[in-house]
């Protein structure tokens, strides 16, 4: 075992968030610890953590109730000793790591999904326009799930098709709406304030948006656009929710049209039992698609998405805003975290670290 020591801090559960609805400080806890460096197996690394992205995701992690763990959430770090061949020593990588100032990154499954930034040509050709918090933000987690989702399950998508995007505002649905739009499609939003419908459509182009909130009747409101794009129906449902939203998309759907589901948002931050579907019916009679993706199924398309991606982001060709958080000690990440889910950030929030200096 090494004999240097390392004291640092570190994030753990300290209630199950599920027992209370949406998460708050209470649920964690920041302690100091001690411990050696590690004395590195094959493939393994030891990290310096440098900036956390934050993603609603992070509460699925704690669905068995687990405490005293640690809080998991993908970050940018750097390498300080490694034996990856893939990870060598001092390069910046984007990983699934902790919330804590040093990471040991041994287990198998998480060492898969580490990329190295500065291996790719995009991060050295585009580093003085696109900030390092990008890639925990739109180059992180949101920008792959929406750009793969969509080279996935959309890529057959035409010019004058329409997509409906609920909470279309958010770090993943202004992205998703856009790469619909590069492919010609029409796209209906939907927000919660005139300032974001504002945004979507002046901003970002979406072809239509209304305040859910002052639409009980979601099926009328669609129904109204599509009148006004001169659609039939939907083509394409991107479901963020998994709330009754898709019984109302599965009875707008064209025939042959598709569901993409890569979340549900409204069983973990509304505290609500899991949506079952009831127009089942609408599947078989119009043969439409119900897909899921996952995206920890699909490292293998991050070298893609940042040879593709990241010129778009850097040339201005996708538009998003961020919110990051500069010098934060380790307990803001979890401040933070809550204020993020609350909505007091605009757009996708990173937290760099004052140690990382």
């Amino acid at each position: 075992m090494s004999s240097t020591q390392l004291t640092f801090k570190r994030i753990l559960v300290n209630k199950a968030i599920q027992s209370d609805g949406k998460p708050s400080l209470s649920h964690f806890r920041t302690i100091t610890v001690t411990e050696p460096v590690p004395e590195l197996k094959d493939n393994e690394v030891f990290l310096k953590n440098l900036s956390f992205g934050h993603d609603v995701y992070i509460i699925y992690t704690f669905d068995e109730g687990e405490t005293e763990a640690r809080v998991r959430g993908y970050a940018i770090s750097r390498v300080l000793e490694s034996k990856n061949p893939n990870l060598p020593k001092g390069s910046l990588i984007f990983a699934p790591s902790f919330w804590e100032e040093y990471t040991h990154l041994h287990e198998e499954e998480f060492v898969r999904q580490a990329f190295a930034l500065d291996q790719h040509k995009g991060y050295a050709q585009y580093k003085d326009r696109i900030p390092l918090a990008s890639y925990n933000g739109i180059l992180g987690m949101s920008g792959f799930t929406a750009w793969g989702s969509i080279e996935t399950l959309a890529s057959q998508a035409k010019p004058g098709q329409v997509v409906y995007v609920p909470s279309a505002a958010g770090t993943l649905g202004q992205l998703v709406g856009q790469l619909f739009k590069r492919k010609g499609v029409k796209v209906i939003g939907s927000a919660g304030t005139q300032a974001k419908i504002d945004y979507l459509t002046q901003e970002l182009g979406f072809d239509f948006v209304f305040n859910y909130k002052e639409h009980s009747d979601k099926k009328a409101i669609l129904q109204e656009a599509l009148t006004k794009l001169g659609a039939t129906g939907l083509d394409f449902y991107y479901d963020l929710m998994a709330d009754e939203t898709v019984d109302i998309a599965l009875e707008l759907l064209n025939a042959r049209g598709r569901v993409i589901s890569v979340g549900y948002l409204s069983n973990k931050l509304l505290d609500q039992e899991p949506y079952a579907i009831k127009q089942y019916i609408q599947i078989l009679v119009k043969e439409l698609t119900v897909a899921g993706y996952f995206v920890w199924e699909h490292y293998d398309l991050l070298p893609r998405f940042f040879e593709e991606f990241v010129p778009l982001v850097a040339e201005g060709q996708i538009k998003y805003k961020e919110s990051v958080i500069d010098n934060a000690e380790l307990e803001q990440v979890a401040e933070s975290y809550v204020e993020f889910i609350q909505g007091k950030h605009t757009g996708k929030l990173s937290v760099n670290l004052a140690s990382a200096k």
